[in-house]
């Protein structure tokens, strides 16, 4: 379990209005060192779940994007289900469909603009987007009472697999800890 310890982002009463209409909410020129996060992922052999080995990014996760998930979401907990290194744009549909896990509450993706400015775009799990581009990180947040699904669309249902899960599990503390927010 991981209590948030946020760097607070204040978000505006347009913002949150602008989320919950519309499914999503871009954050230009963020906070994150984009380029730490290439460098983890180019020292990886894998593409999900690089939070588990690297301080870096988990500290993204429980400092910073937990706590736009909570104001965006108007939840209190939320459990990691997952991040990702995109290598290339995910495809038109939904954004829960190209993910293992049902009861996700919220998307974020890192990645740069065409001027190098970082950007981080959150997401509700159910709006249909096509604009993650390529080298994006992705982080998922899901519900305490996530579960695994079996989804030929997701390439690493597997290594959540590897963990010990079958389908229908729902996930658990050891490998997906709840943030709580203090």
């Amino acid at each position: 379990m991981f209590y948030a310890n946020f760097m607070k982002i204040i978000l505006t009463a347009s913002q949150l209005s602008h989320f919950h209409q519309n499914g999503e909410i871009s954050f230009e020129k963020f906070p994150v060192d984009f380029q730490k996060i290439l460098e983890i992922q180019k020292k990886s052999s894998q593409f999900r779940d690089l939070w588990r080995r690297e301080p870096f990014l988990k500290k993204i996760i429980a400092q910073t994007l937990s706590y736009i998930a909570f104001e965006l979401t108007s939840k209190h907990q939320l459990r990691i289900a997952c991040d990702q290194w995109l290598e290339t744009a995910l495809p038109d549909g939904y954004v829960q469909d190209f993910f293992c896990f049902q009861g996700l509450a919220i998307f974020f993706a890192i990645f740069l603009d065409e001027h190098n400015q970082c950007i981080v775009k959150a997401i509700h799990p159910s709006h249909l987007t096509s604009k993650i581009p390529a080298h994006s990180y992705i982080v998922a947040f899901a519900n305490e009472n996530a579960r695994l699904i079996n989804n030929p669309k997701d390439p690493f249902t597997i290594q959540t697999r590897n963990l010990g899960y079958v389908y229908g599990d729902l996930l658990i503390q050891e490998h997906h800890p709840l943030v709580l927010k203090k």
